[in-house]
C-alpha cells in the first residue's frame, strides 16, 4: 500500500511538472513585452519548479532559500507566471473533478461507450444547437478586440478603466449566464416532457428574478458608481473616467439580464439562432456607433455609450422576440416559432 501512494506521488508530481513546463512555455511564446518591467530568469523560474517538487506545499523557495511569494508579490513579472501557473493549474484540477464525476454516473455516462462513433443525426443536432452560440462568441470576441483597438486611442488609463469596469459590472451578466443555464435546461426538459405551462411559469420566475437583480445593479452603478470603483482603483486621474464607465454601463444592466435570461430559453427550446442574430446584430452596431459618438463631444464616454445602448436595445428585441414565439408554442403552432 505504502509503494503504491509513493508511486501515486510520483506520477502526480511528473504531471504537475509537465503541466507547468508547458504554461510557461505558452506564456513566453504569447512574446509579452514586459516594457521596463524586472524579467524572471531562468534559474527563477527552476526554483519554481524545484519549490514545487517539495513535499512541502505551503510554500515557494527559490534558489537562495526566500519565500518566493514574496518574490511573486514584488516582481509582477513573476506575478504574471504565477497567475499563468495558477490558471493551468485550476484547469487541471476542475478536468480531473469532472472525469471523476463522470465516472461515478450511473445515469449516461456510465451508459456511454467512447469506442463506438455516434450517429451521423446526433451530430447534426448537436451542431444546429451549439454553433449558433460558438459563432456569436467568436464575433463577440473579435469585435471586443476592436473595440479595445479603439479605446486604446485615449490611452493606457481608458483601456484599464475598461478592463476593470467590465469585471465590476460582470456581477449582472455573469449572474444572468448562470439563470440563463438553468433555464436552458428547465425549459428543455419540459418541453421534452410536453409541459407548456412549467416552461411559461419557469421563464416569469426566472424573469423576473433577474429583473429584480438587473435593477438593483442598475441602480448601484448609476448612483454609487465611485463607491464602487474606489474598492479597485483610488488614483484621482483614473477615478473621474471609471465613474463614467460605471454610470454609463449601469443604465444597461438590467436590460443585459433580461437578455442573457430569454437567451437560455430560446436555447431549451432548441431555437438558438434568434439571439444569436439578435446579438451579433448588436454587437456589430457597436463598432458604428462608438465611432461615431467618441466623434462628438462626448468622447471616451461616447464608446461608453455605444456598448451600453447596444446592450438595452438586444435586451428589449429578445425578449420582446421570446414573447411571440411563447405564445405561439403555448398555442401549440410549432410550424410558426
Amino acid at each position: 500500500m505504502t509503494n503504491q501512494i509513493t508511486a501515486n506521488r510520483g506520477k502526480w508530481k511528473t504531471w504537475l511538472a509537465v503541466i507547468v513546463t508547458a504554461a510557461v512555455i505558452l506564456y513566453s511564446a504569447a512574446g509579452i513585452d514586459y516594457s521596463g518591467l524586472q524579467y524572471f530568469s531562468p534559474s527563477m523560474a527552476a526554483d519554481v519548479f524545484r519549490g514545487l517538487m517539495r513535499p512541502d506545499w505551503s510554500f515557494f523557495y527559490d534558489g537562495s532559500g526566500e519565500d518566493l511569494v514574496s518574490l511573486l508579490l514584488l516582481t509582477v513579472g513573476i506575478a504574471f507566471l504565477g497567475t499563468s501557473i495558477a490558471t493551468v493549474l485550476a484547469q487541471a484540477v476542475v478536468s480531473l473533478l469532472f472525469v471523476l464525476a463522470t465516472r461515478r454516473d450511473t445515469i449516461l455516462f456510465g451508459r456511454m461507450k467512447l469506442g463506438v462513433p455516434g450517429k451521423w443525426a446526433d451530430w447534426a443536432e448537436i451542431g444546429k444547437i451549439g454553433l449558433p452560440v460558438a459563432a456569436q462568441s467568436i464575433v463577440f470576441s473579435s469585435l471586443s478586440m476592436i473595440i479595445a483597438r479603439i479605446i486604446a486611442g485615449w490611452g493606457d488609463t481608458a483601456v484599464a478603466v475598461q478592463k476593470v469596469g467590465s469585471q465590476i459590472e460582470s456581477i449582472s451578466w455573469m449572474t444572468a449566464d448562470g439563470f440563463a443555464t438553468a433555464l436552458n435546461a428547465f425549459v428543455a426538459q419540459n418541453h421534452g416532457a410536453g409541459k407548456k405551462e412549467r416552461i411559461r411559469k419557469g421563464y416569469q420566475v426566472a424573469m423576473g428574478l433577474m429583473g429584480g437583480w438587473g435593477l438593483f445593479t442598475s441602480l448601484v452603478l448609476i448612483l454609487f458608481p465611485e463607491v464602487v470603483f474606489r474598492i479597485f482603483i483610488t488614483e484621482a486621474a483614473v477615478l473621474p473616467m471609471g465613474v463614467s464607465y460605471l454610470r454609463i454601463m449601469g443604465f444597461s444592466q438590467l436590460f443585459m439580464c433580461m437578455e442573457s435570461t430569454t437567451a437560455g430559453a430560446f436555447q431549451g427550446l432548441g431555437r438558438p439562432v434568434t439571439p444569436t442574430v439578435v446579438g451579433i446584430t448588436g454587437n456589430l452596431l457597436r463598432i458604428p456607433l462608438a465611432l461615431l459618438l467618441s466623434a462628438t463631444l462626448l468622447g471616451l464616454d461616447g464608446i461608453w455609450w455605444s456598448i451600453s445602448i447596444s446592450s438595452i436595445l438586444k435586451g428589449i428585441v429578445v425578449p420582446v422576440w421570446f414573447a411571440f414565439v411563447l405564445r405561439a408554442f403555448m398555442n401549440r403552432d410549432v410550424k410558426t416559432i
